[in-house]
C-alpha cells in the first residue's frame, strides 16, 4: 500500500484498494496505523484474520516428532 502510494502509481484510498484487492476501509485503517506511529506501528498491529488453531505450537510439534 505505502509502495503504490509512494510510487504514484495510485491517488485514491479506491485505487489501491481495488489493486490490492482489500477493502476501502482496511486501507484507511492502515493508513491511520501508519501517520499514529509509523511503519513500525502498522506491522506491529496486524490483525489475526481466519479461524483461531485449535492446536498449540507445542501441540503440533509433539505430534509432528
Amino acid at each position: 500500500m505505502l509502495y503504490l502510494f509512494n510510487s504514484k502509481q495510485v491517488e485514491t484510498v479506491r485505487e489501491t484498494a481495488g489493486i490490492l484487492g482489500k477493502g476501502e476501509a482496511n486501507i484507511h485503517r492502515w493508513l491511520a496505523q501508519y501517520r499514529e506511529g509509523g511503519i513500525e506501528n502498522l506491522l506491529k498491529n496486524r490483525q489475526t484474520i481466519g479461524r483461531p488453531k485449535k492446536l498449540s505450537v507445542e501441540t503440533a510439534s509433539k505430534i509432528q516428532r
